[in-house]
């Protein structure tokens, strides 16, 4: 996407007005699939002090790095008040919603209205352009993903990150979701794996082939009839005062995913379960989630519920038992190791000798999260380019931690039973294979 072509377009929108630097710089970042926090560390400061990062600040949320471009980074809440002031205007003057992530895509409907007059940028002088089109045809796939949001409120949808490989579980997704006309589909993985960013990335890729999605994150832990009550709401199929029974509400939720065709997106789904008991247990209160989530799957409708979670709720797992051509689950593992390469590329990362890049694959085990994490502080604590290099030694010996990776693996950790907590203890103190009769007998000793 060419961020100059971008920034012409919407002068055109908004003239007389002309953007700041800003403005631009937020644009550039938004065009590029950056998020607010980086745009704010890489943006060029020319904006008055009391806006800026104080040079000693050592524990803020955007790194103090200096560079020659870069002297300081624009505080984050700044970037993010201007980029949201723009957004609202940019909506108001086209008659259509603009976020951060739907910039490219609304711009690309604007240029195919009646009566679009193509701009060169200002800034790159008067030539005009030979095919305005060409360069609006060429959005790349990350930014391609952010086209249109699921159809529910913006508070329910996560921010789409830069999306890359997974080609084989969106094959089988869209396979599961339209030709096996699955009715629940489970992505399970541990923390940082992207199930989440594959969730939304189907989404949008079948989009066209529901007549709604509706997005919903259990984070918050929603008891299970007020999460009926806003499907019904969603669904339009009740605008009164709800049943009192937890069972009506279901019927109708059912009902309503009958008359429509479908996709519901439930994230976070581990936040409703016990953790460190038996697998899939629900915490107290919400047991109730059994009898929606049953019905999702054992009653006919014409929908498609895609849940993601840590772990798997015990009645997904049975039902998947009872009906598996329509109650289907996928394992999320780590990204192959050239999307991986891609993705720190995104981020900033310099070139890796080939060697070197599949040990740091393999260290993170292609966690998308911690490469995310890793490359970023790596960049923070460097300065970027070939000094990144340095830091390989330390990952070799075991002497490179970063606290966010190791929270996530203690996350991931805490949701064990004591059992299996055990089981990882002894796997991580043998340092070769080991058998199975081995690791009861060490099991037994500790005991």
């Amino acid at each position: 996407m060419d961020a100059d072509r971008a920034i012409a377009i919407i002068e055109t929108i908004l003239a007389p007005k002309l953007l700041n630097s800003v403005q631009m710089q937020v644009i550039r970042g938004a065009i590029a699939g950056r998020s607010y926090q980086e745009i704010a560390i890489v943006a060029r400061t020319d904006v008055p002090s009391e806006q800026l990062l104080e040079a000693s600040t050592t524990e803020a949320e955007v790194a103090d790095i200096a560079t020659p471009e870069t002297p300081r980074g624009y505080q984050i809440g700044y970037i993010r008040e201007t980029g949201a002031q723009l957004w609202q205007l940019l909506s108001t003057r086209l008659g259509q919603k603009v976020t951060k992530n739907s910039l490219a895509a609304v711009l690309l409907w604007h240029t195919k209205q009646p009566g679009y007059q193509p701009a060169s940028p200002r800034h790159l002088g008067s030539e005009p352009v030979e095919n305005p089109d060409n360069w609006l045809q060429s959005v790349s796939d990350g930014v391609a993903l952010a086209d249109r949001a699921p159809a529910s409120s913006p508070a329910h949808d996560p921010e789409p990150d830069r999306f890359y490989g997974r080609t084989e579980e969106l094959a089988m997704l869209t396979d599961w979701c339209l030709h096996e006309q699955c009715r629940m589909i489970f992505l399970l993985g541990m923390g940082g794996m992207g199930k989440t960013t594959l969730a939304l990335k189907i989404a949008r890729q079948l989009e066209g082939y529901f007549d709604r999605t509706i997005w919903r994150s259990l984070l918050n832990l929603p008891p299970v009839s007020e999460l009926c009550s806003d499907l019904l709401h969603c669904l339009n199929s009740q605008s009164g005062d709800l049943p009192s029974s937890l069972e009506a509400q279901i019927e109708l939720v059912i009902a309503g995913l009958r008359r429509n065709r479908c996709l519901l997106v439930l994230d976070n789904v581990e936040s409703i379960l016990e953790g460190k008991v038996q697998s899939g247990q629900y915490l107290p209160g919400y047991e109730s989630y059994d009898r929606l989530f049953r019905a999702l799957g054992e009653l006919p409708h014409q929908s498609c519920a895609i849940f993601t979670g840590r772990e798997q709720p015990h009645t997904i797992a049975r039902s998947q038992i009872v009906n598996p051509q329509l109650v289907r689950s996928l394992v999320i593992n780590g990204m192959t190791s050239v999307a991986g390469h891609q993705l720190i590329q995104s981020y900033g990362s310099p070139e890796l000798p080939e060697q070197m890049w599949q040990e740091v694959h393999a260290h993170y085990s292609g966690n998308p999260l911690a490469l995310k994490i890793a490359i970023i502080t790596a960049i923070e604590m460097t300065g970027g380019g070939e000094k990144i290099l340095e830091l390989y030694p330390l990952m070799k010996k075991g002497q490179l931690q970063f606290r966010n990776i190791d929270d996530i693996l203690q996350r991931q950790f805490e949701r064990l039973s004591p059992i299996e907590q055990q089981l990882v203890y002894w796997l991580a103190l043998e340092r070769e294979p080991i058998s199975s009769n081995q690791l009861r007998s060490n099991l037994a000793d500790r005991q």
